[in-house]
């Protein structure tokens, strides 16, 4: 499906290959009927890897997941699923501007937890992204 993409964080190494160092899938699909699904467009599966994790890649994955639904799709929110447990990750989303949002499913039938964030579009088609800061890997690839 075109509204379902996965975004990597991609390294060139000294060889000039690359080496995936992160991931993220968003998915801009329509919300299901069913109850209990998660509302769209939402972010999941955020994944660095261990050696490149504390140099902003998580953040700016984050923010290009968030870029890319004001892009190709017609909303102005995102929502991302994390581990309830996980801290460091709910800081992250807290400090980009995303806050807790109850939901039937997430909490209550398993150990994850939505969060919710307004987007902000920007005039004449600019796209700004709230708390955007500025690129700190050293490639970001669109790999759907």
């Amino acid at each position: 499906d075109d509204r379902h993409y996965m975004l990597g964080a991609v390294y060139k190494d000294e060889y000039d290959e690359d080496e995936v160092v992160g991931y993220v899938d968003i998915d801009m699909r329509p919300t299901p009927k069913e109850l209990n699904t998660p509302p769209r467009p939402y972010a999941s599966d955020l994944c660095v890897h261990p050696d490149w994790r504390r140099k902003g890649i998580a953040r700016e994955l984050v923010q290009k997941c968030e870029e890319t639904v004001l892009k190709y799709s017609k909303h102005e929110e995102m929502y991302i699923r994390v581990e309830e447990t996980n801290d460091a990750a709910i800081q992250m989303y807290t400090d980009l501007g995303y806050s807790h949002k109850l939901h039937d499913y997430f909490g209550v039938k398993d150990n994850t937890m939505l969060m919710h964030k307004r987007l902000v579009v920007g005039g004449d088609d600019d796209i700004v992204v709230a708390d955007a800061e500025e690129d700190k890997c050293e490639s970001l690839n669109d790999t759907a």
